[in-house]
């Protein structure tokens, strides 16, 4: 599936860029969430801030990691679960 940006210019020619893929957007929040630089929770506006990706992509991401058991959130906070860190500390 392609999304399309539209300008409100006339002259501007449509654009297609393809969605990100779900699991690259995963890993791409567990890579944050992990991070030695930043421990503790995040929220969803600091997420997608750090991501190139939309907000859309980023909630999606985040119901498929909770339902796996990879992270809590609580309103606006994210954070790893204690078995994300256990493993990313295996992965060392």
């Amino acid at each position: 599936m392609h999304t399309q940006r539209i300008d409100s210019s006339p002259d501007t020619p449509l654009t297609s860029e393809p969605d990100p893929d779900p699991t690259d957007v995963q890993a791409a929040i567990m890579t944050v969430l992990l991070s030695e630089e930043h421990q503790g929770p995040w929220t969803h506006e600091e997420l997608d801030r750090a991501l190139s990706s939309s907000k859309l992509a980023v909630a999606d991401a985040l119901t498929e990691l909770r339902a796996a058991g990879l992270v809590h959130t609580h309103a606006e906070l994210v954070l790893p679960t204690h078995a994300a860190q256990h493993m990313d500390r295996l992965s060392l």
